[in-house]
């Protein structure tokens, strides 16, 4: 088969990418059709393609970008107009599939489909976002498992390619896993810190999902780097927020009123005004904060070598950091995967922050004794704060604050009353899962080497 493409892709140089875009474009059209009906709680299969009006549309005003500037954006049966977005995705995805075909095609035609998938998420979990401020779990725990599976089936996906399938397999497997715990834990550590310091809540837990995806297909090297990447982003959009309403002497719109929004105000009215504090999650958090300081104060306690106490000291902090986010990641993905078909919450927040708090405190790489070890500082410690917790508010005597993780609520679909999505401008809030998928999307198709690079000269000067 790879003599086949080499021969047509020799003779015809142009076909694979003419058909990667064509493809793309088609794709598109179907990312339209799920990114409006996927939150509605509709079949993105049956009925066909429809006007809003209700009449189906005819093949040929249904051709991917170049419909709507034959019929000038408005509907053929009834002069609805429509919205310009919808060929915008149609052109965008075809765009970064022929990216992904020259990026990896020549490596392996296996990443550049992968590729292709990856990137189709990344634009229906964008739209949605914008749309409703929600990513559903289709689109994060689910195609985070595919992301893992996919590592096995395709090991090109993370750069293993020694020839030995079995053991690239595994390989690409143990990245892909890594991906999937560092990103989401990360995420999710981020997010508890920033609740206990600025008393509300600071990310949504669909973030936490998505990049915990974003880790499966590109490893935890990716999951980082989407969240910078994010953040540089969101700090850009900012800041061209700020000069739009200077130039345009507009003040920066109020968030837009979504029922998902509407439905989740209403049920918080409704749950208690003053949840009680967990104490428990919060000593935990602590325990596993104490336990990366320890890391760097002691890097006796981690293997080390004969290098300055700094160097020591920074090696010691990696591996407490790698051993906190691996474990707080294993087991709240086990946990999301219980919970998702069970439709219910089963998974407490402390077992998370406590499982990152043993991975702190051991040598996560030495084996169950290492754990152990761990797992018996991790307790001393959180004891010692959940004392101290305690003692404090005994001396503050004050009501207890609301708890640092929300239970999430379970919404029902959205319904719309036509298939117009919400329009894009300086003066909407934007959440933060389009900032993650792009700065995913600048790791993903050419920003890794660019990092491996940069680790390389850091590496090279120490």
């Amino acid at each position: 088969m790879s003599s086949n493409y080499a021969e047509i892709n020799a003779v015809l140089p142009w076909f694979f990418p003419v058909v990667a875009a064509v493809f793309g474009a088609l794709i598109g059209s179907f990312l339209n059709v799920v990114i409006y009906r996927v939150p509605a709680g509709k079949s993105i299969v049956r009925p066909g393609s429809h006007c809003a009006c209700g009449q189906p549309i005819a093949w040929y005003d249904n051709i991917p970008i170049l419909s709507w500037f034959i019929l000038r954006g408005r509907a053929r049966c009834c002069g609805r107009p429509y919205s310009f977005r919808y060929p915008f995705i149609e052109f965008l995805t075809a765009a970064l599939f022929l990216a992904c075909w020259f990026r990896f095609a020549e490596i392996s035609p296996g990443k550049a489909v992968c590729g292709m998938l990856f990137v189709s998420i990344l634009i229906c979990a964008t739209f949605i976002d914008l749309d409703h401020m929600i990513i559903p779990d289709v689109f994060t725990i689910w195609f985070g498992l595919i992301g893992v599976a996919l590592s096995v089936a395709v090991p090109a996906l993370h750069g293993q390619m020694t020839g030995d399938f079995s053991v690239d397999s595994v390989q690409s497997l143990i990245v892909s896993t890594k991906g999937l715990f560092i990103g989401s834990a990360l995420v999710l550590w981020i997010a508890f810190l920033a609740e206990h310091i600025l008393r509300k809540e600071a990310m949504g837990f669909g973030d936490v999902k998505f990049v915990g995806m974003i880790g499966a297909f590109c490893g935890w090297q990716g999951a980082v780097c989407s969240i910078f990447g994010g953040a540089m982003v969101g700090t850009l959009w900012f800041i061209l927020a700020l000069v739009w309403q200077k130039i345009s002497g507009r003040p920066q719109g109020a968030p837009r009123e979504q029922p998902a929004q509407a439905i989740e105000e209403e049920l918080a009215e409704e749950a208690p005004s003053s949840p009680k504090f967990n104490y428990i999650n919060a000593a935990a958090l602590g325990a596993g904060v104490l336990g990366v300081i320890a890391a760097f104060f002691n890097p006796a306690f981690f293997p080390a070598t004969e290098a300055p106490f700094i160097l020591e000291s920074l090696e010691s902090v990696v591996t407490a950091l790698t051993g906190l986010l691996l474990g707080s990641g294993a087991v709240l993905c086990v946990g999301l995967v219980i919970e998702t078909p069970l439709k219910k919450d089963w998974l407490p927040p402390q077992a998370v922050t406590f499982a990152g708090a043993v991975g702190a405190f051991s040598r996560w790489h030495e084996g169950w004794l290492a754990l152990l070890w761990g797992a018996l500082f991790a307790a001393i410690a959180t004891g010692g704060i959940f004392v101290v917790l305690k003692a404090i508010a005994k001396l503050r005597q004050k009501p207890a604050i609301t708890s640092p993780v929300p239970a999430p609520i379970e919404l029902p679909a959205t319904t719309e009353a036509d298939d117009q999505p919400v329009a894009l401008g300086f003066g909407m809030h934007v959440p933060f899962g389009p900032m993650l998928a792009i700065g995913a999307l600048i790791y993903f198709l050419g920003g890794d080497q660019w990092i491996a690079a940069y680790f390389a000269q850091f590496t090279a000067a120490l």
